[in-house]
């Protein structure tokens, strides 16, 4: 809703464009569940009669999708709905919402993760398996960490060893061209414009305030505890 507010909401408009909008076409695309996402959600009836809506964590709308797969229902991605909501400008706030959100599904990892990878797989399930790898596949910016120091090491054995680890150094570089062309899609659907393109400049200390968040753990998310983020209406 503040896309403009500062570099930071910026960021975020650009996160969520790739997070909502390109990954759930792709996924819409393919044939699988695009996944529940925030307040953007729409049920009807039968489907709440029959998978009755008794989901509680701090990221009941990830926990209610797999409750709906495991029962055969795929979510669809109404692209031409939007749900706009207002995000917080201070790092005080984006730091609780983001232990939630990151807290949130690192306990969907740790109790849905691995189970539904062999549920799919014994039951050949398109559907389960590319929920699980949803669940499974780490953050972005964990990605991004760990694809430059891949790229650096491979560099750096290509080096030592006189250009011979070919195959190690082309993997790490499709790895940075894949991440980077996702991120490129992304600013370009979010529609934050040539100033959004330049706070990207920002992103790699971005990553790292998040790498750092995961790092130092949840709080009251690890409880299961919701903690409500303060909006900038309500500050002001």
């Amino acid at each position: 809703m503040n896309p403009t507010a500062s570099w930071r909401t910026r960021l975020m408009t650009i996160a969520l464009g790739m997070f909502h909008r390109v990954r759930s076409m792709g996924r819409e695309r393919m044939g699988v569940s695009c996944g529940l996402r925030g307040n953007g959600m729409c049920f009807t009836h039968a489907v709440l009669k029959q998978v009755p809506h008794d989901a509680f964590s701090v990221v009941e709308d990830l926990e209610y999708g797999i409750r709906l797969a495991r029962a055969g229902h795929r979510v669809h991605y109404a692209w031409e709905a939007e749900v706009l909501g207002e995000m917080v400008t201070a790092e005080k706030q984006s730091r609780s919402q983001r232990q939630r959100w990151e807290g949130g599904r690192a306990q969907m990892r740790k109790l849905h993760g691995w189970p539904l990878l062999s549920d799919a797989l014994k039951q050949k399930s398109g559907l389960l398996f590319d929920l699980s790898m949803d669940v499974l596949v780490p953050p972005l910016s964990q990605l991004v960490l760990a694809t430059v120091a891949g790229s650096v090491l491979a560099a750096g054995v290509a080096w030592l060893s006189g250009g011979t680890a070919v195959a190690a150094t082309a993997v790490a570089s499709f790895g940075l061209l894949s991440l980077s062309l996702y991120v490129l899609r992304g600013w370009w659907v979010s529609g934050v414009g040539a100033r959004g393109l330049l706070d990207l400049a920002w992103a790699p200390i971005y990553v790292v305030w998040k790498v750092w968040l995961m790092v130092r753990g949840p709080g009251a998310e690890k409880r299961g505890e919701w903690v409500r983020t303060t909006r900038e209406a309500e500050r002001r």
